[in-house]
């Protein structure tokens, strides 16, 4: 939570001195997840790749090892998504599907899901033809509203965190996706995956939006994103100033929180916006 909430460093510390005074396997592996998200939020993929090949490691002395390495799937296949490594998080994602299919549905199993979306937007923007495209579009629509379900089912004494997060993140993704834009982007582009949006496409990213601004309590990562998703909007309806000014915000925000990769995804944003104003 200390994570999501920009304190970095923080979080790093406390999970340090966790470390060192619980030995059960099964708290090793938890703390080393937490360290990892947190790694991941800070950009730093190295540290990331590293705490989880010292989870893989644990792993099978834990008691509850199913869902543990479903955690682990998720957040190696995160790590891609981060690292952009799109088929190969791909793959991750899709070893991961034998397993939950063994468990009952809750955030864990949601995260997998959303996950797994966000890969077939990216893939689905390198996509020449148009019904491929659309394809993978709808495949990722559905995993999207999915993994809200899940979230949904989640039994309501655990993971109380995720429970509201996980949605948010899910219903950010859908709002990027109906925008025709991607999580991820490069300074050359602003992640499009087309280059006309309908109208409706638009009207449902509006109500996605209009859905998470009524929730509040979002975590500073969602806020970041929401940011992201609303100057994508203002993008699609040609209120160039706007978008370029609500994405420095979003890199600002990032920047002050210490979201590393994820301000490089804003600044790249900002680089593409430049050629609008």
């Amino acid at each position: 939570m200390l994570s999501a909430k920009g304190k970095v460093t923080e979080c790093r510390q406390t999970i340090g001195k966790l470390l060192k005074a619980k030995t059960d396997p099964d708290f090793q592996v938890s703390l080393r997840h937490g360290a990892s998200q947190n790694a991941i939020n800070a950009g730093n993929l190295e540290e990331a790749s590293r705490l989880l090949r010292e989870i893989e490691s644990i792993l099978p002395e834990t008691s509850h090892e199913t869902e543990h390495r479903l955690r682990w799937y998720h957040q190696k296949s995160f790590l891609k998504l981060r690292a952009r490594k799109y088929d190969m998080g791909l793959l991750w994602v899709q070893e991961a599907i034998p397993l939950i299919e063994t468990v009952a549905p809750g955030c864990i199993t949601g995260w997998l899901l959303v996950n797994h979306a966000w890969f077939l937007t990216e893939i689905a923007a390198g996509q020449d033809d148009e019904e491929d495209r659309r394809f993978l579009i709808k495949k990722a629509e559905t995993d999207y509203q999915h993994a809200i379900e899940h979230a949904e089912r989640e039994d309501p004494k655990q993971m109380l965190h995720f429970q509201s997060r996980l949605p948010q993140f899910a219903k950010i993704g859908l709002a990027l996706m109906y925008l025709g834009c991607r999580e991820s982007c490069d300074n050359s582009r602003l992640g499009i995956i087309s280059k006309d949006v309908s109208l409706e496409d638009i009207r449902k990213a509006k109500n996605v939006i209009a859905s998470l601004d009524k929730e509040g309590m979002l975590c500073n990562i969602s806020k970041f994103l929401l940011k992201v998703v609303k100057s994508c909007l203002l993008y699609r309806q040609g209120s160039y100033q706007q978008a370029y000014d609500l994405a420095l915000e979003a890199r600002d925000f990032a920047t002050k929180h210490s979201f590393g990769g994820f301000a490089n995804f804003a600044n790249s944003i900002v680089n593409y916006l430049q050629d609008y104003v």
